[in-house]
């Protein structure tokens, strides 16, 4: 086998695994519209790079047909691409999206290194999934505990939240109005109607919100009829 071959067949062994690795990523990781608003491009480029690039590039470097310690190279390259991928999506698994919590009239985003789920006292919130996990912050009871918990920020309420979709209607009376989006950025009112008219709905067959990861905030679109968020304006 030419070294060219080999490269060849190694450059699409590679590009198989990284795409498939990648729509786990894009799907069920990080799905619309967290993709973009999320820190995960980084990790995605140095993983393409070792395993797409550089990996196949070596094996054109190395290979030749009976060469003694060819196999020893191959696996010190495929050692490298693994560790590559190892790291980088357990860089992007950390910081997925694991819990979309709303409270006080918005959603935060709260990422998997984040999340202490021996924490959660609701039982149905404790499990992993695939998928963020829509939780609901309930307003405290007591000026003092909404006052520590507005200071300390969503992870420290842990054992405060409860399933999403029972507490859907205490949820869509804390929505934005068109009004309010437009206070918060002008532009807000023009990728509203785009956003609408490519999922041919109208408006109000939406709710929406900020969604906040830590400082970085967009707007997202909540289907009033699911109680799903569906994008982002």
């Amino acid at each position: 086998m030419s070294r060219y071959k080999a490269s060849l067949i190694h450059l699409c062994v590679s590009a198989t695994a990284v795409l498939s690795f990648f729509m786990l990523v894009y799907y069920f990781w990080y799905p619309a519209p967290y993709f973009l608003f999320s820190d995960v491009t980084d990790p995605m480029i140095m993983i393409a790079g070792v395993d797409i690039v550089l990996g196949p590039i070596l094996t054109l470097a190395v290979f030749k047909s009976g060469k003694k310690g060819m196999l020893f190279d191959l696996c010190c390259i495929g050692a490298l691409q693994f560790s590559a991928l190892t790291y980088g999506g357990y860089a992007i698994f950390q910081g997925r999206p694991a819990y979309i919590v709303y409270g006080d009239g918005k959603f935060n985003y709260l990422t998997e290194a984040q999340v202490d789920r021996t924490l959660l006292t609701n039982t149905d919130l404790q499990s992993y999934s695939m998928k963020p996990i829509m939780a609901y912050n309930p307003p405290p009871k007591d000026e003092i505990t909404k006052n520590i918990l507005a200071f300390l920020g969503p992870e420290a309420a842990f054992e405060y939240y409860v399933p999403f979709f029972p507490n859907l209607k205490d949820v869509l009376l804390g929505s934005l109005t068109v009004e309010k989006l437009a206070h918060i950025d002008p532009r807000n009112k023009i990728a509203l109607d785009n956003f609408v008219k490519s999922h041919d709905k109208e408006i109000n067959d939406y709710a929406y919100y900020q969604l906040f990861k830590g400082k970085k905030s967009i707007v997202v679109a909540l289907e009033r009829a699911t109680g799903e968020i569906v994008g982002s304006i």
